[in-house]
């Protein structure tokens, strides 16, 4: 495994992350109380650091760094102050944790930038806040960034590790979701041992080194909608998914004290910062956070001892901070990068007529990833069956809060598809399974809680077999992962390490203020992002770089980079060229008084035929047609 980290230096993206999610729980507490709840702590922290950072980074064009600063200090003050502080059996359910993944730590460590999204937008935003310590602005420094002002909540939290273990560190944000998936393998373990319907004040059972190895699986293996390659790649959709677990886990917490007579508080107000974390994810966001709470109103509302009028105040309130932070952040984008985001379309434009073929197109997607849709006719027969026997218990809520938000948030993606996306893209239903992940572990919450309630009094009269399961669930946690070490870096399928190698070639020939175009024929808007990041953020970094792309590699193309003043012209496939350069090879060449001139030539190894090379990529940019 040649992935595995041989350096300290190769632990610096990690130990960013640690800490920052220890900074996250600590300061969390503050809104949890004497109980520590490690993972709901740092959900809670997580919304308040997103609050704070995008209030002062809207407000004033001072340094984040000052409240991030202070945050630190705060996580410092939890530390040692007595009632904040974690007792020892806190730490004892953190560190059996951190034992049982110490496999998937150790194989992910190293992980590097990949997929689109992230070349694209994802890390050129976390690297500006790392390098200026603001949000991007229309005068302000290039992000060299698709969507500069798209929702920062993700990176927010490298940006955090960073004032700790300073420097950007590319791999960041997929560190940043591996940990988010730590944290909600920590609540699936705590669901194991602690029933739903426990009252708020109520003392919980520590899940021990079984219930954290199931907690493991249920997040990975057994999550249906668990996709390493973009689950781990440091996509919104693992955020996405996670945050709605803790939301969803909360509110039932909360409508069980309301219908004991309770107020549920604290699970409300943990649940309103839940939902500040959640809603600047992505864009698609504040769908989910709509669909959510709509379904939290609506299941809490057909309970007879909470009635609607008090359900809408309690779950509206809870949305409350969020939609607020929402608006605020949009406040500032239009008038701050008025054209830095994207938009949907005209209402007069809508594509009503697409309705059918998108129907059409939602269809086969269930039928592709029928294990998915599924778990969620799964969902929906338990739902009957308690609604039939007017059973809305705890589990029955958990059911309920499942299927309504999953109804809903589609709703939300059908008016998205023919509101939002233009010409073609609006007949099929674009990225419809990787949408519907957002909603694969709040799906996966109640499934697991109905049937922990029918197994429960089972395995409690067959130790031996409890036993045994708890013990393989320990053995799986640990050796899966290294038996899908391959699946889980993804960032090595080919042909990333192909571009990789050529921004390591192309880069000790920069300095960082030239002017490069990049020749890529055949190119798809794929090769470029990904080769243009990859100079800008990697090491050695370049951010004052000018780069821009071509998917041509004609005589036109050399023409009009020698016109727009661009005096380096990176070739990278000789394919057929007119400069006498060798086929096969990628090339960098500098104009001069006589034309266009080769400084340097790479060729490119020999490749396997029969190697699969992920379509993510173009080809043709890479001398492979």
């Amino acid at each position: 495994m040649h992935f595995l980290p041989h350096h300290l230096a190769d632990l610096a993206a990690l130990a960013q992350m640690a800490l920052a999610f220890l900074a996250l729980c600590l300061v969390g507490r503050f809104v949890g109380g004497r109980q520590a709840q490690f993972e709901i702590d740092a959900l809670a922290g997580w919304g308040l650091l997103a609050a704070l950072l995008t209030l002062w980074g809207v407000a004033t064009t001072l340094s984040l760094r000052i409240p991030a600063a202070a945050f630190l200090a705060a996580a410092l003050v939890a530390v040692i102050w007595p009632g904040r502080r974690p007792d020892r059996a806190a730490w004892g359910e953190l560190g059996r944790l951190v034992v049982l993944v110490l496999p998937i730590l150790a194989i992910m460590a190293t992980i590097l930038p990949s997929q689109s999204d992230i070349f694209m937008n994802l890390m050129p935003n976390a690297a500006y806040l790392v390098d200026h310590g603001t949000f991007p602005t229309a005068g302000a420094p290039d992000a060299h960034s698709f969507l500069p002002v798209a929702p920062y909540n993700t990176q927010l939290v490298p940006f955090l590790g960073s004032l700790v273990i300073g420097g950007f560190q590319a791999g960041g944000l997929a560190l940043f979701t591996i940990c988010l998936y730590l944290m909600a393998a920590l609540l699936f373990a705590r669901m194991l041992v602690t029933p739903i319907d426990g009252a708020d004040a109520r003392p919980e059972t520590r899940p021990g080194w079984a219930a954290t190895g199931f907690g493991i699986l249920l997040v990975t293996l057994l999550n249906p909608g668990f996709v390493p390659r973009v689950a781990f790649a440091g996509y919104g959709e693992a955020p996405v998914a996670i945050t709605l677990l803790f939301a969803g886990w909360l509110a039932c917490r909360a409508m069980v004290a309301m219908t004991a007579g309770e107020t549920g508080r604290t699970s409300l107000v943990q649940l309103a910062l839940v939902l500040v974390a959640l809603v600047n994810v992505k864009q698609q966001a504040i769908g989910m956070l709509i669909a959510f709470a709509l379904a939290a109103i609506l299941v809490a509302g057909y309970e007879r001892q909470i009635g609607w009028r008090r359900a809408a105040l309690a779950f509206g309130a809870a949305a409350l901070p969020a939609m607020a932070l929402y608006l605020v952040w949009r406040v500032f984008v239009l008038t701050r990068f008025p054209d830095g985001e994207l938009k949907p379309l005209p209402f007069d434009e809508w594509n009503w007529g697409n309705l059918a073929p998108i129907f059409v197109s939602m269809g086969k997607v269930v039928v592709e990833k029928i294990t998915f849709f599924a778990c969620v006719a799964v969902l929906f027969v338990f739902l009957e069956r308690r609604l039939r026997h007017r059973q809305l218990d705890a589990t029955g809520k958990a059911l309920g809060l499942a299927a309504a938000t999953f109804l809903l948030y589609n709703g939300f993606l059908v008016v998205t598809y023919i509101g939002h996306f233009p010409g073609v893209m609006s007949v099929e239903a674009h990225s419809f399974f990787r949408y519907n992940t957002h909603l694969a572990l709040l799906i996966e919450f109640a499934l697991v809680v109905t049937i922990r309630n029918r197994l429960t009094p089972w395995l409690a009269s067959c130790p031996s077999l409890a036993r045994q399961a708890g013990v393989a669930a320990i053995v799986l946690a640990l050796l899966v992962p290294v038996g899908f070490a391959k699946r889980l870096r993804f960032d090595f399928d080919q042909p990333q390490p192909v571009v990789r190698q050529l921004a390591l070639q192309l880069a000790p020939e920069l300095k960082d203020d030239d002017r490069v175009a990049l020749l890529l024929p055949g190119d798809t808007n794929s090769v470029d992002w990904m080769l243009m990041s990859l100079l800008h953020f990697s090491a050695p970094r370049r951010p004052g770089l000018d780069v821009k792309p071509w998917d041509h590699a004609d005589q036109a193309a050399f023409d009009e980079a020698a016109a727009e003043g661009y005096g380096l012209a990176f070739l990278s496939c000789t394919k057929g060229n007119s400069l006498g350069l060798p086929d096969h090879a990628s090339a960098l060449l500098r104009h001069g008084a006589d034309g266009w001139e080769p400084v340097k030539v790479w060729p490119y190894p020999p490749v396997d035929p029969k190697q699969r090379w992920q379509p993510a990529l173009a080809p043709g940019p890479l001398c492979r047609s």
